[in-house]
């Protein structure tokens, strides 16, 4: 069981149009995680791809600080306002 879920504004579900660019948004996070030094599978990140969710196995402010860490921030804003 995930911490936490993203999921769609009014449904349990992403829509079909924004799932692909907030996916793609948190898979360039892992990918800054692991040049930053971490391994793929200690990144809780996972991906539902049916559901179109994106769970994490971390409280909000953990994964603040990892975006923080990875300077990505940033880049999440300007993707996803």
């Amino acid at each position: 069981m995930s911490i936490c879920i993203l999921k769609g504004i009014n449904s349990e579900s992403i829509d079909e149009i924004n799932y692909p660019i907030i996916k793609q948004c948190y898979q360039e996070l892992i990918d800054a995680l692991v040049k930053k030094g971490f391994s793929r599978e200690s990144i809780k990140i996972y991906f539902d791809n049916e559901k179109r969710q994106i769970h994490f196995d971390y409280y909000p402010d953990e994964l603040e600080v990892l975006i923080t860490y990875t300077d990505f921030d940033e880049k999440l804003q300007l993707h996803l306002t």
